[in-house]
């Protein structure tokens, strides 16, 4: 192009106004850019934060009011999960009363643990004679020896003593007791263990209990 008609061309635009809105993109390219960089350390800072928080489904025991429950976290009562965005979704477990037990072998996947709850806060009466296999050892086969008047000792019917004189020795003989070996036998065992209607595993301070001393605590499971 010739450069004076270049120089007429560009005269007009350099009186010209810049435009409005080719300033305003500018500055929201600007924006944009800006925020992306804050995102990407706000993401890297949230994936150093998740190093040290437990991972979701940790189970803890806590002290404090029901109502005061930290957020992300839900009391272990077997209830539906509620929490809005939670991560963690189904059932919860239910540890209302009860006590953690550690996976049996072969257990791999919630639902695996979902199914292994059980026990009783009960423990059944049971009728001793109603046990099979339940017997005194037949033990019983003995023998008892009978002291005589010199101290010695004998199962014999009849022992004897010798009884010093002035003109010799006299021997007399002692008609002891006689005395029979048992014999193997055996004695019956019947009877009741607690009442007969179970004894409730409550900690008392009672004959029977079988619950130790303790603390209620909550346990609590993180979902969000």
């Amino acid at each position: 192009m010739d450069p004076t008609r270049r120089e007429l061309f560009a005269a007009p635009l350099a009186g010209v106004a810049p435009d409005p809105l080719a300033k305003q993109v500018e500055e929201l390219t600007r924006l944009a850019g800006a925020l992306e960089l804050k995102l990407t350390e706000a993401n890297e800072q949230l994936s150093e934060l998740s190093k040290t928080r437990p991972p979701i489904g940790t189970v803890v025991m806590w002290w404090g009011d029901r109502a005061s429950v930290p957020p992300g976290w839900e009391v272990c009562d077997g209830k539906p999960v509620e929490t809005n965005g939670a991560i963690l979704t189904g059932t919860k477990p239910n540890l209302v009363d009860r006590f953690p037990k550690g996976a049996t072998a072969g257990r791999n996947t919630v639902a695996d643990l979902a199914k292994a709850a059980g026990g009783s806060n009960n423990l059944p009466a049971l009728k001793l004679a109603n046990i099979s296999g339940l017997a005194v050892g037949r033990n019983g086969e003995h023998e008892h020896r009978i002291p005589t008047f010199d101290g010695s000792t004998s199962t014999d019917r009849n022992s004897y003593v010798e009884i010093p004189n002035y003109r010799g020795r006299t021997y007399d003989y002692l008609n002891g007791p006689p005395t029979e070996k048992g014999g193997a036998h055996e004695h019956p065992l019947t009877g009741f263990v607690g009442d007969k209607n179970g004894k409730d595993a409550d900690g008392g301070d009672t004959s029977g209990a079988n619950q130790p001393a303790y603390q209620e605590l909550f346990f609590l499971i993180r979902v969000k």
